[in-house]
């Protein structure tokens, strides 16, 4: 993170400065257990995998991705896990080299668990700066290959070989779920699209994926007032888009807030590394549960594994490194929750 220039209050200087000894401080506070987490009896799984940008931009660390992938594989059938989740900046530097890794490293799934991945800030513009919308996300994972699932859904029908709006079904234990995932600061044009996506879906729990959506303390990113906000969409180049974008805010009140069956929502992004856990009520009274993973300067491996009940209604949450075979036991990292 860049240092703050000073300003006549101090307040800027005062918060980036004190978000980065946060960092550091996490670093070397996690408390971790060895051990794996328990499978819920009967029950089944989605993994998340939150930025993973270090692991490619960095080529020693590249094995640290590799090893999620492989533990996710190795226990597919222990946890039943229905689906793999990719919060976003996937790459640092959206080039060639660091997708090729990406798809690799996702290879390695092909076959044994469905996947769905997030663009994130770093997964489009120039080198990953975000100044436009371009990604190489759909060279190295094409719609075309989703196609052939029968969990995958369908894209934004306005861009039908972008894959940066899509959505996947499956059904579990007479349970159905729809996973949506919508790109880095969404169009006002994909609400439109994603809101019918739900309504058809209606019978369907809907877990929503995009990459920035909540910061670190649980607030809803919005558009910059006083350049205080940890780096929202708006602070990108890609604010100037002219189909504009959205921040969490615009998320919750045009998308999550109007659809009682959207009962998850997760994102990655809030730096300097962030876990957050916030439940909202929709407009139906219905509760949200809103969740932010990010360790991308841990860089441990750390993983994020959902576990759901047999009726898919208590959830168990565990931050999980198969690198380090230790559990994390933060606050935020740990849950238990049920959905209405």
């Amino acid at each position: 993170m860049k240092s703050a220039k000073f300003c006549s209050t101090g307040k800027r200087f005062l918060i980036i400065s004190t978000l980065t000894l946060f960092s550091l401080f996490q670093q070397n506070t996690y408390a971790k257990e060895t051990a794996e987490p328990q499978p819920v009896k009967d029950g089944f799984s989605i993994v998340v995998i939150p930025d993973t940008q270090h692991y490619l931009m960095r080529k020693k660390l590249l094995y640290k991705f590799n090893r999620q992938m492989d533990w996710i594989a190795e226990n597919k059938k222990r946890y039943d896990i229905q689906y793999v989740l990719h919060l976003g900046d996937v790459t640092q530097n959206n080039n060639e080299a660091q997708w090729e890794m990406a798809r690799k490293a996702f290879k390695r799934l092909n076959g044994k668990t469905p996947y769905a991945i997030a663009v994130g800030n770093h997964d489009v513009g120039l080198l990953g700066t975000a100044d436009n919308r371009s990604t190489l996300l759909n060279k190295y994972f094409p719609v075309k290959n989703y196609k052939k699932w029968k969990t995958f859904g369908g894209v934004f029908e306005g861009e039908p070989k972008r894959g940066e709006n899509c959505y996947h079904t499956f059904s579990v234990n007479k349970t159905k779920w729809l996973i949506l995932v919508l790109e880095f600061g969404p169009r006002d044009k994909i609400f439109k699209w994603a809101n019918k996506v739900v309504e058809k879906h209606s019978q369907y729990n809907v877990v929503l994926v995009t990459h920035a959506y909540m910061d670190q303390f649980g607030v809803l990113y919005k558009k910059m007032t006083n350049g205080l906000e940890t780096s929202p969409p708006h602070r990108y180049g890609i604010k100037n888009d002219k189909e504009g974008l959205n921040d969490g805010e615009d998320i919750w009140k045009k998308l999550v807030s109007k659809h009682k069956n959207i009962k998850i929502v997760i994102c990655g992004h809030t730096p300097p590394d962030g876990l957050a856990y916030v439940v909202s009520k929709g407009e139906s009274g219905n509760k949200v549960h809103q969740m932010v993973v990010n360790y991308q300067h841990i860089d441990d491996g750390t993983l994020r594994l959902l576990q759901f009940d047999k009726k898919g209604k208590t959830v168990e949450v565990h931050d999980y490194s198969p690198v380090t075979g230790k559990i994390n036991d933060q606050k935020d990292s740990r849950l238990t929750f049920k959905l209405d």
